[in-house]
């Protein structure tokens, strides 16, 4: 797990990752590690019971990462401390204490195809992260608000697929 992370119990879904001491804003976290599988894999594991469709981390449009522990346990927030850059970095967006839980927002990591996904409606995850700005659901990137939207892609915290993809529905 590297000397900056560690599981510990969470109260927003059980298992969360903290921070072993202080990472700086724009420090590097981790990577994020696992399998690399398709959406057609996904969805075979799925249908074995052998995988939650939240779990894995999509990295390209039809692309994931089947996460391996400690990775699987960071949890979500609608105010997340860090975000998923490049293929797999975990990355501070803000100052984060020690023993504080380290949270992405998983919105601004998932676009699946519609079409692959429209039998499953397993990713609508209701929302637990308790922030004041809670969303109270999480759901693809291109669900969330316009406004939201446009933000989290200004501050540079969106997936380059997910941007391209955004770009090419609004004609930017």
């Amino acid at each position: 797990m590297g000397n900056k992370i560690k599981i510990k119990e969470s109260v927003i879904d059980g298992k969360g990752i903290f921070a072993v001491k202080p990472i700086r804003k724009g420090e590097l976290i981790c990577y994020m590690n696992g399998e690399e599988i398709s959406i057609s894999e996904l969805k075979k594991r799925y249908e074995k019971g052998e995988e939650r469709l939240s779990d894995p981390l999509q990295v390209g449009e039809k692309t994931y990462i089947d996460l391996y522990e400690p990775y699987v346990y960071i949890n979500h927030s609608c105010s997340p401390n860090s975000a998923v850059m490049k293929f797999n970095e975990l990355v501070a967006i803000e100052d984060i204490k020690a023993e504080q839980e380290i949270m992405y927002d998983y919105s601004l990591t998932e676009w699946s195809d519609e079409e692959s996904w429209q039998d499953y409606d397993d990713w609508f995850i209701k929302c637990k992260c308790r922030s004041s700005l809670c969303r109270n659901k999480i759901e693809e990137f291109y669900l969330l608000p316009k406004d939201i939207q446009e933000k989290c892609i200004k501050q540079g915290n969106v997936r380059n697929f997910i941007v391209k993809r955004y770009k090419e529905c609004h004609g930017k």
